[in-house]
This record gives structure tokens, sequence and C-alpha cells, in this order.
């Protein structure tokens, strides 16, 4: 035998005894049972999912709804409003709120009666103050639309003032003011002192007193712009001095001066009612009030009739008649001295104000 005939038998030797070995763990092991579990499948998309759970599988049976008229809810506890607290703000119900009922759904059928449906619509009014919240059952109450009203200026309700311009008239001159109200109207009051005459041969001692109707076209009193009806009235007593080399020279005209006129003056009481408009305007420094500077211009008239003053020159008559205001005689040549107050020209005055002071 070769070589090759002694393989070709082992070959074949061994190829049997695998053959044998495969049947015999063959009948040891079970045969596998059918199984009732649907087949596995590959993973799906979420849309082909949903169209899959939403159909139902082959063969199986839906079951019947019951028809609607035969539901029954079931009963529901009557729903409960807790009462609003606040721990800042007003809380106060709106009587313009919802009605009951108001925008809700009607009750599905077989709802029982009473139980609260649909619950009550309860509004509510938060008052909050300016720039804060309030608290409500423990949330913050913040409103979405907060209207803020102007805070109530208390300027401007009166004003004291000094007119400073006046000492060169040789006058002291206050001003007090006081609005009508909320109206665009004031009322004020200028008292003056007169303790002496602009004129070097005029001496004037006296008072004055003034009042005003303002009208405030800006809808503010004591500010802005103002148009004054003027009225007051003037008593002084005034002395025209005649100066000589020596002083006073010259007799009071006995018509016209007081018997008490000193020598070579002219003494007597002046006085007259003057009318008239102004117009201006007041600027204050501060919102509610503060500095304020106040001016205006002005004309008007005096009432009074003419009002002369005279001191008449000494003449020999006078010094034989033994005239105490006389002493000695002046020549031929020499003249009086005169004035007059309220004639046509002094009649009309220029009435003006510039005043300072503050305004509240």
């Amino acid at each position: 035998m070769t070589k090759r005939g002694l393989g070709l038998q082992v070959g074949l030797i061994v190829a049997s005894l695998v053959a044998h070995r495969g049947a015999a763990f063959a009948d040891d092991v079970p045969a596998p049972t059918p199984s009732t579990s649907p087949p596995s499948v590959p993973p799906r998309g979420d849309h082909e999912r949903s169209k899959a759970d939403a159909a139902p599988p082959p063969g199986a049976v839906t079951p019947a709804r019951p028809p609607t008229s035969a539901y029954t809810a079931p009963a529901l506890p009557a729903p409960t409003m807790p009462a609003p607290t606040a721990t800042s703000g007003t809380v106060r119900p709106d009587p313009g709120g919802t009605p009951q009922g108001a925008g809700y759904p009607p009750p599905p059928a077989g709802y029982p009666q009473g139980a609260g449906y649909p619950p009550p619509a309860q509004t509510y009014v938060v008052t909050v103050p300016q720039g804060r919240y309030a608290e409500v059952n423990g949330f913050e109450v913040r409103p979405a639309r907060i209207r803020l009203e102007p805070e109530e200026s208390s300027c401007c309700r009166w004003s004291v003032r000094f007119d400073p311009f006046d000492l060169l008239t040789r006058r002291v001159t206050m001003a007090a003011e006081i609005a009508l109200g909320r109206l665009p109207f004031s009322v004020e009051v200028t008292p003056k002192y007169i303790f002496d005459s602009a004129s070097d041969s005029l001496d004037e001692k006296g008072f004055d007193v003034g009042g005003r109707l303002a009208w405030y076209p800006g809808g503010s009193a004591l500010r802005g712009l103002w148009v004054k009806a003027h009225v007051e009235y003037e008593n002084f007593r005034s002395t025209l001095t005649r100066e000589g080399i020596g002083g006073p020279l010259g007799k009071p005209d006995p018509n016209l001066c007081d018997a008490d006129s000193a020598p070579g003056t002219c003494s007597r009481r002046v006085s007259s009612t003057i009318v008239g408009l102004l117009v201006g305007s007041t600027q204050v420094f501060g919102a509610n009030g503060g500095f304020a500077v106040s001016g205006g211009i002005g004309i008007g008239a005096a009432l009074a009739g003419a009002t002369d003053l005279a001191v008449l020159p000494c003449t020999k008559t006078d010094v034989a008649d033994g005239n105490p205001s006389c002493a000695a005689a002046e020549g031929p040549g020499a003249s009086g001295l005169s004035f007059r107050y309220y004639d046509d020209a002094s009649r009309v005055r220029l009435l003006g104000s510039m005043s300072l002071g503050v305004v509240f």
C-alpha cells in the first residue's frame, strides 16, 4: 500500500467519526417550541412610530364608548377662592369685574348641581404705592401700567418782596401778595414809607398805601406773566425851601402854605389817589417756591387837583409890618420859588416795579 492510499483511508475514518458524533448531539437538544410574540421589527422614526401607535394592530377589538348622554362626571369638590390678603397696598373688590360665569364653557352633562361650576370670576383692584409693589396671597403684585400723577406743587400761595429801586425816589416799598385759591388771580398790597424827595428844594414825609389785583394768563398765580390793575393813595407833608446866602430866605405864601411854616419855607399836606395798569412778570427760582424777582412797568394818573407851594421874596412893606419871616428887604429883581403837584404834566405817572423776595 502506498502513502497516498493510506492517507485516503485515514480521512474516511475521521469523517465517519465526526458524522456519528454530530448525530448523537442532535438527539440530546430539545426541539424548539413555536413563539407567540410578534416578530421584531427594525427601529422606526418618530413619525412612523406615531402612525403605527395611533392605528390599532390587526385583529384588535376596540371597546365601545358609552353614549355622551349616559356619561356621568364624578362629583368634584366645590372650588374655594382664598380671601385676598395684602401686606402692603390696598386690596378691594373691583365693582366692574367680570360677572360670574362669563367667559366659561357650559358644564359637562351629568355634572352635579351646586358644585360651584363655573367658579366665580373674582377681580380685585390692588392700589400699589408709587414705586412699590403689593403682596396678595404670597404673590407680588406689580401693576402692568402705572399711572403717575404729578405731585401737587405747594407753590405758589403767598409772596413777600422788597423794591430796592424805590429808594432812588426816597421810598421804602414792600409788597405782600396772596393768591386767590387755585384761580390765576392774586391780591397785592404795597405799603410805602416816604422819607424824602428826589428834589433838593423839597422835603416829603408821609406814607403811601397801594393795592393791586393781578391776573396771570399762564394759569399759575404769583408766577410768570401778569397784568395788574393798580390803585394807591399817597399822603405826605411837603416842605418847599427857598435857599438864600445865609440860609432859607423869604416868606411863606399865606394863601398856600400852613401857618406854622418856617421862614423861607412853605409846608402843606399833599394827597391824591392814583389809578393805573401794569404789565410784567415774576420769575420764581424753584419748583415749589423760593427766591423770586418781579418786575413790570405801567402808566397811571392822579385824580386830585393841582396843589401849589410857594415862597415869596421879602419886600420893604414886609419889613415895615414886622413880618417874622422877613428880617431884611430884598431887591426889586428878587423872585420867589414855587412848586405844583398834579399839574397837567405830573398828573400822569409812570408806574414801575422791580422787587426781590420770596414766593411760597
